[in-house]
């Protein structure tokens, strides 16, 4: 448990790194649709998906980027628990990626609305995911083999509501055609949902950057 709250703790200030763009595809999609503009519309929901499969894309890499160097310099990890750490750190971000697009999807899903579907689909996703990694510890797997099976149920999850989305709102058909005034739109929105976030997620999680520098990852755990 230490080293996975090490590994999240690490991930989970990317998290605001989507710069609100859910809550902002929420936002333009949803009056779009109101004023029975469909390729405005269109417009909004091809950018911010685009945007967020980038930034997705892009801070996976930068987890794994820095997978070794926190592992092996700045926490306090044993040396017998380092490559399960590392591998866990890799595979982690390959799930915030998947999340990213997903969070977009779901934001599609929102501004139509169809909140019958909104009602079940987050709940059976985030229970599929958690539920698929802690069967794995039960049958005898350790951390990166729990991460691993949660990111590849992450992936057909959001293919899933990839499929979802197109159907409810067929326009979001590929190929996506990213419009530079659309995207300006939704990013100056969401920028200020991100600052609204960061503070407080920084402030909870510097004190188990803390931990993890000054103390054992055991105790960290405790």
């Amino acid at each position: 448990y230490g080293l996975l709250a090490l590994v999240m703790s690490i991930v989970a200030p990317l998290g605001v790194l989507d710069f609100g763009m859910s809550d902002a595809t929420v936002k333009y999609l949803a009056e779009s649709i109101g004023r029975g503009d469909m390729d405005a519309a269109k417009r909004y929901a091809h950018s911010s998906l685009a945007f967020s499969a980038l930034v997705g894309l892009l801070g996976a890499v930068v987890i794994i980027a820095v997978a070794d160097p926190l592992v092996t310099g700045l926490f306090k990890i044993p040396p017998e628990h380092q490559d399960v750490a590392r591998t866990s750190m890799r595979w982690v971000g390959v799930l915030w990626c998947f999340m990213q697009v997903r969070q977009t999807l779901m934001g599609v899903v929102t501004a139509l609305p169809r909140y019958d579907v909104l009602a079940a689909g987050p709940v059976l996703t985030q229970r599929s995911v958690i539920g698929a990694g802690l069967c794995l510890l039960v049958s005898g797997g350790h951390l990166a083999e729990m991460l691993r099976t949660q990111a590849l149920v992450a992936a057909g999850f959001a293919a899933l509501w990839c499929i979802l989305a197109w159907r409810l709102f067929p326009p979001l058909r590929l190929p996506l055609r990213v419009d530079l005034h659309s995207l300006r739109k939704t990013f100056g929105f969401g920028f200020w949902q991100m600052v609204n976030t960061l503070g407080g997620i920084l402030s909870y999680q510097s004190q188990r950057w803390l931990l993890g520098i000054l103390l054992p990852v055991r105790t960290v755990g405790y």
